[in-house]
């Protein structure tokens, strides 16, 4: 996936989130996952387990 903003929706919630390729380690498992997504509004959905 190319870097950018994109709009994503998830569960009703649309909002613009940045695409990097960056590496961050899962902190429960200790595996490298590539990709990560910068949430640009205030509806939280990192947490939910379906993200």
């Amino acid at each position: 996936m190319k870097e950018g903003f994109y709009w994503i929706q998830h569960n009703g919630n649309i909002q613009v989130a940045y695409y990097t390729n960056g590496e961050t380690e899962d902190l429960e498992t200790g595996r490298i996952i590539k990709g990560i997504w910068h949430l640009t509004q205030g509806d939280d959905i990192c947490n939910d387990s379906e993200t």
